[in-house]
């Protein structure tokens, strides 16, 4: 199969959207949104740990964050879920490091890092495909808005894919929570009708 870096579009619960890894946004103070908690409170109905245990067990440690430059902001990383079936299989979760603190302002430039940064983690680990939660944060302070988070996400893979045409990971899948998300990542990748709402749409063509 020489398909590589197909990218689509859903709407609905990521913890029920069958892949290899799972990207979602967190701070380097920890601090886990909506989404993440769910993936969290997901695998820990399939271990015997309580949910700090699976927090410790799926995000990078403050300890790992804080010994990093910028403590992690614009990183990512993986964790592997060994022996841990989820109903969306997934072998890895990968955590995107878009701001320092809760609060912080969340920047375009920081969602770009982190998922090309997650994209590359993904490939060294031959992942074939990857689900990914909308990485804006909506803070007070953040200038990320949805349509400038998604264009932020296509320059991320677009030059991922430039850079390693062989890439390992084969589908690429966004997953917003809300319609105006969801229509956010559509009109950056210049879609601009929705076959069905929480269907996979095909890779657009062109620029």
């Amino acid at each position: 199969d020489s398909t590589r870096g197909e990218v689509h579009f859903m709407e609905g619960d990521i913890t029920q959207i069958p892949s290899e890894a799972v990207v979602l946004p967190m701070n380097a103070d920890r601090y886990v949104g909506l989404v993440a908690g769910l993936v969290s409170d997901t695998i820990a109905q399939y271990t015997d740990k309580d949910g700090s245990e699976v927090d410790d067990l799926i995000f990078p440690s403050k300890e790992d964050l804080s010994s990093e430059p910028d403590h992690g902001v614009g990183q990512a990383y993986a964790k592997q879920l060994k022996g841990i079936r989820t109903p969306a299989a997934w072998k890895y979760v990968m955590s995107a490091v878009i701001q320092e603190e809760r609060f912080d302002e969340v920047i375009e430039d920081n969602i770009y890092r982190a998922l090309k940064d997650a994209l590359r983690k993904a490939d060294q680990l031959r992942i074939a495909s990857v689900t990914v939660a909308s990485l804006r944060r909506s803070t007070p302070l953040s200038s990320a808005s949805r349509d400038g988070s998604a264009r932020a996400a296509r320059r991320a893979i677009e030059e991922f894919l430039v850079e390693t045409p062989k890439t390992a990971i084969k589908t690429i899948t966004f997953v917003s929570t809300n319609d105006r998300t969801h229509r956010a990542f559509l009109r950056a990748w210049g879609i601009r009708q929705i076959i069905k709402k929480g269907r996979n749409l095909p890779k657009p063509v062109g620029p």
